[in-house]
């Protein structure tokens, strides 16, 4: 079985490649990045220098059995460029699978896609979700729950902050659900996936356990050692100044999407995953401990 991966230097793709270069029934493993280079040597791993947007015109002299699409964009509410990335290059995927009679596509979403006052990422990301649905591809839509592990761009910043100051600032009441997921629990959904391949479900992946958003927070300074004092603003408040920033074309620390996600309930009955995987989730507690950042002064 051959395999092809987009956005395979990121973090989530770093970590499938790992897992796909040690499974015997795969063959060859194709991975798409643009900038940072994959370093896994291997006679598997054939790695592809190019943007998504241009992925529609590649060909592939092999066969391959299944697409895992994974790439995303997400650090900016520019719609522009959200747009071109989540929705168009999905489209430029469609094009690929297409044009290379590959059947069966894995696509990563978020969680983010439900929540009540979505953001430009979340948009972007169910309009992605649309164009696979309506594509006639054999598909499977995973929509995980807040990703963390080494290199992303999440709980790292929080870590960050958390060792830095005292007053760890907290938009709403902080009781909002979060229900993070681990890197490489994301990546064994995904070889379950290609190893039983459920036609045309969408499926919510999440962590072993729900957990307040400042539980967790909390939950993160214990692990680190560090004393902190939660401050709590105001979410209308928030929601004002950051649609003011917006109106007045200024740049906001925070968007509306970043907003919703810490106030509203983002977790996971995972007895729904469960009913086409049985993947193992280990606590959160215990996936710290495999994280670099949390032990870096």
């Amino acid at each position: 079985m051959n395999i092809f991966v987009t956005g395979a230097s990121g973090l989530v793709g770093q970590s499938l490649i790992k897992k796909l270069e040690q499974c015997n029934n795969i063959n060859k493993v194709y991975c798409l990045y643009r900038n940072k280079p994959i370093n896994i040597q291997s006679d598997k791993i054939i790695p592809i220098m190019g943007d998504i947007n241009s992925l529609s015109t590649m060909k592939i002299e092999d066969n391959i059995s299944i697409v895992i699409h994974l790439v995303g964009y997400w650090q900016k509410e520019n719609y522009n460029m959200l747009n071109k990335i989540n929705v168009d290059g999905t489209k430029s995927c469609i094009k690929f699978c297409k044009n290379n009679n590959i059947n069966k596509i894995i696509y990563l979403s978020t969680i983010n896609v439900n929540l009540m006052n979505k953001g430009n990422y979340a948009k972007t990301k169910l309009m992605a979700e649309e164009e696979i649905i309506k594509s006639d591809l054999s598909y499977i839509i995973m929509r995980p729950t807040l990703i963390y592990g080494n290199e992303d761009i999440g709980l790292s910043k929080l870590c960050k902050l958390i060792k830095k100051s005292k007053f760890i600032p907290v938009i709403g009441n902080g009781k909002a659900l979060e229900q993070p997921i681990y890197v490489k629990e994301v990546a064994e959904y995904i070889i379950e996936a290609i190893n039983n391949f459920h036609e045309n479900i969408t499926i919510p992946i999440a962590g072993k356990e729900a957990m307040e958003y400042d539980v967790m927070i909390n939950t993160l300074a214990s692990y680190i050692g560090k004393n902190i004092k939660i401050v709590h603003f105001p979410l209308k408040l928030i929601r004002f100044g950051a649609k003011v920033l917006e109106i007045c074309k200024l740049p906001s620390p925070i968007n509306n999407e970043q907003i919703a996600h810490i106030s509203e309930d983002l977790n996971v009955d995972n007895k729904i995953p469960h009913n086409y995987y049985n993947v193992k989730l280990n606590p959160f507690i215990d996936n710290l401990s495999k994280i670099n950042y949390i032990h870096n002064t």
